[in-house]
C-alpha cells in the first residue's frame, strides 16, 4: 500500500491511502512513529530500507531526541526530531552539492498524523533536487 502518488509529475502524499496505511499498521494503543512515516516516504521515493538510517542522539529530562539520515536521488536528508509529551521539534536539512534547503517545524498537532511536515518535505525535496538539476544540466 502507498502513502503517495504522483499528480501533475510531482510525489505528493496521497491523504485517504495515508489514512489507510495509518490505520493498517496501529496496534492497540500504538500507531506508527515518526521514523516509520519518514522510512515509507524514503521507499516510495525509491530509496532502500538499508539506506534509511536511524540513531537515537540523546534523553534529556521529558525529552528524546532522535536524527534521521537517508538519500533520496541525490539529495542528503538529515532530520532532527526532538520530542517531549507535549510537543516535538523537527529540524530538517536537505542538501546537494549546489543546493540546500533547512527548516524547523514546531508540531503540536498528533490528529494530523505528520501530514503537513511530510507535505512540505516533498516539497522541500523536489525544489532542492530542481536547483541541483538545474546546474547539472548548466541552465
Amino acid at each position: 500500500m502507498t502513502i503517495t502518488k504522483i499528480v501533475n509529475k510531482e510525489r505528493v502524499i496521497c491523504e485517504s491511502s495515508y489514512y489507510e496505511w495509518w490505520q493498517s499498521v496501529s496496534y492497540l494503543d500504538s500507531q506508527p512513529s515518526f521514523k516509520d512515516v519518514f522510512l515509507k516516504i524514503c521507499q516510495e521515493c525509491g530509496t532502500e530500507e538499508d539506506d534509511v538510517a536511524y540513531k537515537p542522539m540523546d534523553y534529556l529530562y521529558d525529552s528524546i531526541v532522535e536524527e534521521h539520515a537517508s538519500s533520496i536521488h541525490g539529495v542528503v536528508v538529515v532530520i532532527t526530531h526532538s520530542r517531549t509529551p507535549d510537543s516535538m521539534e523537527i529540524k530538517t536539512s536537505m542538501r546537494t552539492t549546489n543546493a540546500q534547503h533547512d527548516w524547523v517545524v514546531y508540531h503540536k498537532d498528533p490528529t494530523d498524523l505528520f501530514i503537513p511536515y511530510f507535505e512540505t518535505f516533498l516539497s522541500n525535496l523536489r525544489n532542492v533536487w530542481y536547483e541541483q538539476h538545474k546546474v547539472d544540466i548548466g541552465s
